[in-house]
């Protein structure tokens, strides 16, 4: 599939700055306010699987609690990225490899099961049943949850959002020779202590790959592969939603990637632990 992934980008720059797990100031601080990303070739963002994202992103609110409404236009949009996203060759293979697998009926109903595996409502909110999220918005766009993100899962999402000054970019925890980030950031006053994503494919590829995941291989550790020699593991997760099942998280995760887990884990148990020596010992 990634051979075929024509609208990948090739031709961008990368500012990795400090490795979180060497160096625990990335755990406190951005990184001199310079961003992950130095460039990326403008004509990439002129092919329709990025134009479509774009129109699309201005019709998700983050927040979790605020109803999302699908009206005319926000249905044009989905259309847009759905068509621009199954008329890729990479799209192409994993639909073969689907029908293969029984997992897809004719080209015209497996996009309406798309659309609603994707883009199906349902609630994330704590404090109302609010239908705010979708698997589309958590994966491609990010969500805000209490004070974290959750989701965003996107190399192009990311990229707009750093380029526009929405983000702080603190570290990186892995990378992979360039081909995946798992990375800390802040969006806003939202925290992302560690988030993934792979950084040399379109947001096509990894619709793409994704949805054969989850549809064959759901689960923390069920879709694994190599990507140019390494070991990479597709989590994804499903729900129940009001009209079959939906889409919870997609998301890649490497070995690098579960060390820095471990990491960051440790690390804020350290301050907790720390934390309450200090309350123990001021009161004697």
């Amino acid at each position: 599939m990634l051979k075929a992934d024509n609208d990948r980008p090739s031709n961008y720059k990368l500012n990795w700055g400090t490795r979180c797990i060497q160096n625990k100031t990335c755990m406190k601080e951005p990184q001199n306010s310079k961003a992950l990303y130095e460039s990326v070739d403008a004509a990439l963002l002129n092919k329709p699987q990025y134009s479509a994202l774009l129109q699309l992103y201005e019709d998700f609110s983050p927040e979790v609690c605020i109803n999302e409404m699908i009206n005319i236009d926000r249905r044009n949009h989905i259309n847009n990225v759905i068509d621009s996203f199954t008329a890729t060759e990479v799209y192409k293979i994993a639909y073969r490899y689907l029908q293969d697998k029984g997992k897809a009926g004719d080209v015209p109903a497996f996009k309406e099961l798309l659309k609603n595996f994707w883009f199906g409502l349902y609630s994330r909110c704590k404090s109302s049943s609010v239908t705010g999220s979708s698997g589309f918005e958590h994966v491609f766009i990010g969500e805000w949850r209490d004070s974290i993100v959750d989701g965003l899962h996107s190399w192009f999402r990311y990229y707009n959002l750093e380029k526009d000054g929405a983000i702080k970019y603190y570290g990186f925890h892995s990378h992979n020779e360039d081909n995946f980030a798992s990375i800390k950031y802040k969006w806003n006053n939202y925290m992302k202590q560690i988030g993934s994503f792979f950084l040399k494919t379109s947001p096509a590829f990894d619709f793409s790959l994704f949805t054969v995941c989850a549809l064959t291989r759901p689960g923390n550790n069920a879709c694994n592969f190599k990507m140019d020699g390494h070991n990479i593991t597709i989590v994804t997760l499903v729900q129940d939603g009001r009209n079959g099942q939906v889409l919870a998280t997609a998301y890649p995760r490497s070995e690098a990637t579960n060390l820095a887990t471990s990491f960051v884990i440790d690390w804020f148990l350290i301050l907790t632990l720390a934390a309450l020596s200090r309350n123990v010992l001021a009161k004697y």
